[in-house]
């Protein structure tokens, strides 16, 4: 197990005190209810840290260990955000292009370890990925997600 993913795990062993979001307190339950996220990477422990936090927090995840399984849950149920690991068992690029072509059009946010480079942000964005979040800050993904929840789903509007 990388230094990353003991990080994450730390972090879920403090629990929610560790990605405390005062705005997100102040949410009630009854505005988070149908908040639907969808978490795809390959990484079992990333997979069991968001899963928790994301709950902890209010919102109802599902995860998914591959890009073809988020395929098939997006086809199958509807989901408000998807939150997506670059690194798959197909391109993370394809999985964008997928989702955003088909009948869901659900906003994507890529997680990557390492900021991506000019030219990778270009093409995610060009395949309509909303946004990049680094994958191993379990509290910058909360928050993430509480924002697009609480202002208007709106991710895409600085991209």
């Amino acid at each position: 197990m990388g230094q990353d993913e003991r990080g994450i795990l730390d972090v879920l062993k403090m629990g929610r005190a560790a990605v405390h979001n005062p705005s997100a307190e102040q949410l009630p339950d009854e505005e988070q209810a149908g908040t639907r996220v969808l978490v795809v990477d390959q990484d079992e422990n990333v997979l069991i840290a968001l899963k928790q936090l994301l709950g902890e927090a209010g919102y109802d995840t599902t995860a998914a260990r591959s890009g073809l399984k988020a395929l098939q849950l997006l086809w199958q149920g509807t989901f408000d955000l998807v939150l997506l690991a670059d690194k798959l068992d197909m391109s993370g690029e394809e999985v964008v292009r997928q989702v955003r072509s088909g009948r869901t059009g659900t906003p994507v946010v890529v997680m990557q370890s390492v900021p991506p480079s000019d030219d990778l942000a270009v093409r995610y964005a060009r395949l309509g990925a909303c946004s990049f979040v680094n994958r191993c800050d379990p509290e910058a993904i909360v928050e993430l997600v509480h924002n697009y929840f609480s202002r208007t789903r709106s991710l895409c509007a600085h991209f």
